[in-house]
């Protein structure tokens, strides 16, 4: 076997396990009425996950990017220990308010 079939044979082994790992985590979820929930992976879905959970509407995810701004801004000594060397507070803010940035 070529080392692309392989690669291309551990794909759909993890797929599957996959597939199989998250039906598993649907049937425990399913007694406490919580289901999962699918959110595009376009570099919002941090917020796009926070809007969900909490207005139901993950189409709300730029209102909860700015407030996490705002509240870092607010917060600076809490956050500055944390950013690249290379990086002010700012940068970071005005950053973070941009489309599509991964939120971490």
């Amino acid at each position: 076997m070529s080392k692309r079939e392989r690669k291309k044979l551990q794909r759909k082994i993890d797929e599957e396990l996959y597939r199989i790992d998250l039906e598993k985590f649907k049937r425990q979820l399913s007694p406490l009425c919580l289901k999962v929930v699918e959110i595009e992976g376009d570099g919002n879905c941090l917020f796009r996950a926070i809007a969900d959970q909490l207005e139901g509407d993950e189409k709300k995810h730029f209102e909860y990017r700015a407030a996490a701004v705002r509240y870092i801004k607010d917060n600076k000594d809490m956050y500055v220990p944390f950013l690249d060397e290379d990086e002010t507070l700012e940068q970071y803010c005005n950053e973070m308010l941009q489309d599509s940035i991964w939120g971490g």
